[in-house]
């Protein structure tokens, strides 16, 4: 997955490798109630995130690591969620 992104002031692309564990599991909010149960988010493992210049996307990338990979991890859980939950949904 690659998205743009705004860090200190610098636009970068950032190409995100993720695992996914288990897709997410739609909830069912109607019928008899012993039939309902809430939605389940995914559960993801990030592999990599590689940072590119935005306007040089083709130079040489530079792999997060320690604090700056769980800052970016947290900062892009968000749409990570809704990536999987976009190309899980064919599954439906």
């Amino acid at each position: 997955m690659r998205i743009g992104f705004n860090f200190m002031g610098e636009d970068f692309i950032a190409d995100i490798e993720y695992y996914v564990n288990h897709g997410p599991i739609r909830g069912r909010y109607y019928g008899p109630p012993e039939d309902c149960y809430p939605s389940e988010p995914a559960e993801w493992d990030i592999e990599s995130i590689c940072l590119y210049p935005y306007d040089h996307p083709t130079h040489p990338g530079f792999e997060a690591t320690g604090e700056l990979l769980r800052y970016l991890a947290n900062h892009f859980s968000d749409a990570i969620e809704e990536h999987i939950w976009e190309t899980m949904n064919d599954f439906y």
